[in-house]
């Protein structure tokens, strides 16, 4: 009896060990097929928000390419910047050239599509599509330019355009937060002025909207490095990890540890 016991307890210790291997053979490739499969949701996912974000972003671009496409527009924005005010037999041109610039930003389209399109120069001229931005005084006006934050990076950036992250539309009293695309006007050898294309912020997040319960964060940075949008990232370690990712283009999926904070195992794509 003692024998067929051991041999019965042998049996059952090799049964025991045999369904605990299979058991957990099936859970590594359960948990690989699982990151896998969130791997690929999270690649469709980030396809689908580039897209939408493309779709967003090139139709604000084309509204200040086609300005500056627009020869009455463009000669408009260059007598301002080369005629003497002090001269009253300038005034007549700058006249014309208001009402041309002014006739440039009120279409229907620009209405329709856009929150405001606005342009401004450092002499302290300012016009919009948004006839609710035009009351302030000249020197008023020179102040607001004076304090906007992005009108040197933008300068230095040779006519390309900037995509400018969140902020609350300084040309109105009420806040309203917007995000834009920005570009210079250039003169022969010299800025002349600047293009503001303005959408409302709730449509970024309406674009980078995830379920609460999805357990997903985003977040988007401008080519400059800049946050555009962040949602469900708190860290600054995250962050700064992030912007490095963004930095250095495409990368595989990578587990990383981020000590101090909160998380602790991230999954990026």
């Amino acid at each position: 009896m003692r024998f067929q016991t051991k041999l019965l307890t042998g049996y059952l210790l090799f049964i025991i060990i045999l369904v605990g291997v299979l058991g957990f053979i099936y859970y590594a490739n359960s948990v690989r097929a699982l990151e896998k499969n969130a791997y690929n949701n999270l690649e469709v996912l980030v396809d689908k928000m580039t897209q939408q974000l493309d779709s967003l972003i090139r139709p604000m671009d084309f509204i200040s390419v086609n300005l500056l496409s627009d020869n009455n527009f463009l000669s408009s924005m260059q007598t301002l910047a080369i005629l003497d005010r002090q001269k009253a037999e300038n005034q007549i041109f700058i006249n014309e050239a208001y009402r041309r610039i002014n006739s440039a930003l009120f279409n229907y389209t620009i209405g329709r599509d856009y929150y405001s399109v606005n342009m401004f120069n450092l002499a302290g001229d300012f016009f919009s599509s948004s006839i609710d931005k035009d009351g302030r005084k000249i020197v008023q006006r020179k102040k607001i330019i004076a304090n906007i934050p992005w009108t040197g990076i933008v300068s230095k950036n040779n006519g390309r355009i900037v995509i400018i992250p969140p902020y609350y539309d300084p040309w109105v009293d009420k806040k309203v937060k917007v995000f834009g695309v920005v570009r210079t006007v250039r003169g022969i050898g010299f800025n002349i002025g600047y293009i503001e294309v303005q959408q409302l912020y709730e449509k970024l997040e309406k674009l980078f909207h995830v379920e609460e319960n999805s357990h997903i964060s985003v977040v988007a940075f401008t080519r400059e490095n800049n946050i555009l949008y962040s949602s469900g990232v708190e860290d600054q370690v995250l962050f700064d990890f992030y912007r490095d990712l963004a930095s250095r283009g495409n990368c595989k999926p990578t587990s990383i540890l981020v000590p101090d904070s909160s998380y602790e195992k991230i999954i990026t794509d």
